[in-house]
């Protein structure tokens, strides 16, 4: 982890509580980072992501925005609420969720183009480039490439969940 105040990875134990502005990283091994209210998500080896906004009211999250870097990432929303939201932003589209859910978000280090897979619930995947966006809903994928063009990619097969499931579970 990069903690925003001191620019120098440091490693990271069970407790360590993260702020906005730290850029979470795995090189060889996965991360899991659980919130009060339930919510946590999950890195693969060699992903990042950067908390950019955190936002708490009464012990619980109202907003939180991630920066994905790169990777796979799994996020799971088992209490959403209508009056918060979560959201994952990366260089070209912004996957936001306003229930609860569970959905990973690829993008391969060499990759330019980000998927998003959703098991449960559903989440609204836009273009920074065009403002074009789809809602992709439970057991289906879409995809966003650098050009602007967002696209469903069809269902998910049992086999892709369990692989995806598989670089992410701890």
């Amino acid at each position: 982890m990069v903690r925003a105040t001191r620019k120098s990875e440091t490693p990271l134990a069970i407790g360590f509580r993260v702020f906005e502005n730290d850029t979470l990283l795995t090189h060889n091994g996965k991360l899991h980072v659980r919130y009060k209210d339930g919510t946590f998500i999950e890195l693969s080896d060699e992903s990042a992501i950067r908390a950019e906004r955190i936002r708490y009211r009464y012990d619980r999250h109202d907003e939180i925005v991630f920066r994905f870097l790169r990777g796979v990432l799994r996020v799971v929303s088992p209490k959403q609420e209508a009056t918060k939201f979560y959201t994952v932003k990366t260089s070209h589209a912004t996957a936001q969720v306003s229930a609860n859910s569970e959905f990973f978000l690829l993008q391969p280090h060499e990759d330019r183009d980000l998927t998003v897979g959703v098991l449960k619930g559903k989440v609204e995947l836009m273009s920074e480039v065009t403002n074009n966006f789809i809602e992709v809903t439970a057991g289906t994928a879409a995809v966003v490439k650098l050009s602007g063009l967002v696209s469903s990619v069809g269902s998910f097969r049992a086999s892709q969940v369990q692989h995806l499931r598989d670089r992410t579970r701890l």
